[in-house]
């Protein structure tokens, strides 16, 4: 990659997105710190979060009929967002008030940026349909995003990769348990199906 940022040359929103999504995916923290920055990017990692949501309903649906692959998109697309917002809102007080980086001054949004972007490599998903393979390529995907996201973590706090791996691990694990509960009253209700 040359000196100058591939995404700062004059490009269309389109193809700024898919070259952040590269950036991110290359893990390239100049890429992470100019999306974190950005503040019109907020919809694109939304997209890069969509798009993701969608390739794993994809990769998913070999075999599936229209509507078993529109209900796994739904719930793919639903528990994606929720653990999107609830990943960021909790990794947002692990790094600003029990491990604190060199930055404390982290907003919601831009974390939603540079986690939504570091999703990217979940696009790998899609393959999922590929028997036995795709099976290796999708948890190369999942390994490949939770790097990402410790990449991400580490531009937007601006602090060393042990203390992004510690907020990576407990944001994580507290996601899981928090976004249960959303998850839960949605299934209850009949709106998700898993």
């Amino acid at each position: 990659m040359s000196a100058e940022s591939p995404t700062t040359r004059s490009h269309g929103p389109t193809a700024t997105m898919a070259l952040r999504a590269l950036g991110v995916a290359r893990l390239d923290g100049r890429i992470v710190r100019e999306v974190r920055d950005d503040r019109t990017a907020t919809t694109q990692a939304l997209i890069v979060v969509l798009l993701v949501a969608a390739a794993g309903a994809l990769g998913s649906a070999a075999g599936a009929g229209l509507g078993e692959f529109l209900g796994q998109l739904a719930t793919g697309v639903v528990v994606s967002l929720v653990f999107w917002v609830v990943f960021a809102a909790i990794a947002l007080f692990v790094g600003t008030d029990l491990i604190r980086g060199a930055r404390s001054e982290v907003t919601i949004k831009e974390l939603l940026r540079t986690l939504g972007f570091a999703d990217a490599p979940g696009l790998l998903t899609s393959l999922g349909f590929i028997p036995v393979l795709g099976i290796v390529v999708a948890l190369i995907g999942f390994v490949w995003v939770l790097v990402a996201q410790v990449v991400a973590l580490r531009a937007t706090f601006e602090t060393t990769t042990e203390r992004a791996i510690a907020i990576a691990v407990i944001s994580g694990f507290a996601s899981v348990l928090v976004a249960i509960i959303p998850l839960a009253a949605l299934v209850s209700l009949g709106v998700v199906d898993i």
